[in-house]
């Protein structure tokens, strides 16, 4: 019998009790808006970071949307050369 924890990814900030038990989703894109703007400080011509999480996003080439810069809040050497 597989394990349910086998391929299970491991957070750095969210508990398991949170990700499995709660209602909250995760926002991989937002509206580039005024209101959705708010929530952000300005970091160069289109780069944004969240004030609450301190992650980094973008502007959309169209700037049609926000979206964040990395997949994943843990970086890897690998993410840091790319970027």
């Amino acid at each position: 019998m597989k394990e349910i924890f086998d391929n299970f990814s491991w957070h750095s900030s969210i508990g398991i009790d949170e990700t499995v038990f709660s209602d909250k989703k995760f926002v991989t894109r937002l509206a580039n808006t005024s209101e959705n703007l708010a929530s952000f400080f300005a970091a160069g011509d289109d780069l944004l970071i969240h004030k609450t999480t301190k992650a980094l996003w973008r502007v959309s080439d169209d700037n049609a949307t926000i979206e964040p810069v990395f997949g994943s809040d843990i970086l890897t050497e690998d993410d840091l050369k790319d970027f």
